[in-house]
């Protein structure tokens, strides 16, 4: 198959405003082979770091197993979660090799029309573009729960997303208004759990990407893209709204520490950050809507941690409530932001695991307990064993 690779490389300078250092070549390879090809480009690139630095890499890979029980504890998905439906929503359809100048794509993604070979190759070589002008991105390897990897990703989608809309209005006859290219959605193709919430993270990434991207651009022109293609957001917050970055673009999370709340018997195994984007994901389907809303917008900074009993045993597809803790902080604009938080978690405790009140601010159903408390402009809610610990967990959580 012919691919207008220089065609479409010689438009976009109009378009993005940067010019190629070298155009790249394009191959078209199946799934399988990008999934290798985008694992070997990343083992090249850690063979090349300091050995002190290769080892602390290799430990993230540990915490990303542990990372996977928190989305099943938290109730977003069904214990041992099928792939398949995750892969229905989310594929891998190109990787930029920028050591070979090459691209590579899905043969299934490419179709026949040229209309969209030329529009999947407008976004395939803005990467390539965006890479060879202001660099790569700042976390091409990191732990888990690190929302300003998130913010950079969207950051990085949303510009080949909005040059690629561009494109097409200016040189395949698109009518369509730029705004409407950005209210892409990505509607799981089951109604499960996990393709839903796959769907929303792809919706994040690219669609509140992109719309952040065009933000900027009417602000201040692709100049201030890549100013935040040098230097992007550090929150998700910044992403979902765009007058955060760059002077509000700050995360202040809570300090409270429950250590001595779980005691010698429970060991913290992973920390990161509640940022914007999971409080929404948390709260957007159990609703209230307009409570679910304001603790978004009205979002500081928050924290995540999960707990261990010592000695347990934890099946990361199914963990279990007895010998595994979570520990969400947050904090708000404000404190009358404990309403509208109070309402969402209550919400969610009911609609998620039937819980029912336990007394004292805490709830309880067959398989665990929660407990939540706020403290002027910061919230705790922890899910455990126990309304007892999980309330006095909460209690020292929630601590400005």
């Amino acid at each position: 198959m012919h691919l207008p690779v220089q065609k479409v490389a010689s438009r976009l300078p109009a378009i993005r405003g940067l010019h190629f250092k070298r155009v790249p070549s394009v191959s078209l390879v199946s799934k399988l082979k990008l999934t290798l090809l985008s694992a070997e480009q990343l083992a090249a690139k850690l063979r090349r770091l300091p050995a002190a630095q290769r080892a602390h890499i290799r430990g993230f890979e540990q915490q990303a197993r542990i990372a996977t029980e928190l989305p099943v504890l938290l109730g977003l998905v069904p214990p041992h979660p099928a792939k398949s439906q995750v892969q229905q929503v989310a594929q891998l359809e190109g990787v930029y090799d920028d050591a070979a100048n090459r691209i590579y794509l899905v043969k299934d993604t490419v179709g026949k029309d040229p209309v969209e070979i030329q529009t999947v190759l407008a976004h395939e070589l803005t990467h390539a573009l965006d890479e060879q002008n202001v660099g790569p991105d700042h976390f091409q390897f990191h732990p888990p729960l690190v929302e300003a990897a998130d913010a950079e990703h969207a950051v990085r989608e949303g510009s080949a997303v909005l040059s690629q809309a561009r494109y097409g209005i200016r040189y395949l006859g698109a009518f369509r208004p730029v705004s409407l290219y950005l209210q892409t959605t990505y509607p799981p193709p089951s109604g499960s759990r996990l393709a839903r919430l796959a769907g929303e993270e792809l919706e994040f990434i690219y669609a509140s990407g992109a719309r952040f991207v065009q933000a900027l651009y009417r602000r201040g022109g692709w100049g201030l893209v890549d100013r935040a293609l040098r230097n992007p957001p550090r929150t998700t917050a910044s992403i979902l709204y765009p007058r955060r970055w760059p002077a509000h673009d700050v995360s202040v999370p809570p300090t409270g520490d429950p250590t001595a709340a779980f005691g010698a018997g429970w060991t913290r195994v992973l920390a990161g950050d509640m940022d914007a984007f999971s409080t929404e994901e948390l709260f957007s389907s159990t609703g209230p809507p307009s409570a679910a809303k304001k603790v978004v917008r009205d979002w500081i900074g928050g924290r995540v941690a999960l707990w261990h009993r010592r000695g347990a045993k934890v099946d990361p597809g199914a963990p279990d409530h007895r010998a595994v803790a979570a520990v969400l902080q947050w904090r708000w604009r404000g404190t009358s932001d404990s309403a509208a938080a109070k309402a969402a978690i209550v919400t969610y405790l009911v609609r998620t695991f039937h819980a029912t009140p336990a007394g004292g601010g805490t709830w309880r159903w067959p398989a665990g307990a929660a407990a939540f408390v706020s403290s002027g402009a910061t919230t705790a809610l922890v899910l455990g064993p126990t309304p007892a610990l999980a309330r006095a967990a909460a209690e020292a959580a929630a601590r400005p």
